[in-house]
């Protein structure tokens, strides 16, 4: 992970916990309804205004 930001970690480990919250495998068992991706892409973007290339990269 070298260089990389204190910012870009962060966005990182933020990310990660919004797509296993998204894909996580309670959305086939329907005990709770994960937000939808556009949600979830919208904050992050609010919390860290980060290049377009990272989105990409994560598939939003």
């Amino acid at each position: 992970n070298k260089g990389f930001s204190y910012e870009g970690k962060a966005f990182m480990k933020t990310s990660n916990y919004l797509l296993k919250k998204v894909y996580s495998p309670s959305k086939i068992t329907k005990k709770r309804k994960p937000l939808p991706l556009f949600v979830s892409e919208s904050k992050l973007k609010k919390a860290f205004p980060i290049r377009e290339s990272l989105y990409d990269v994560l598939n939003f």
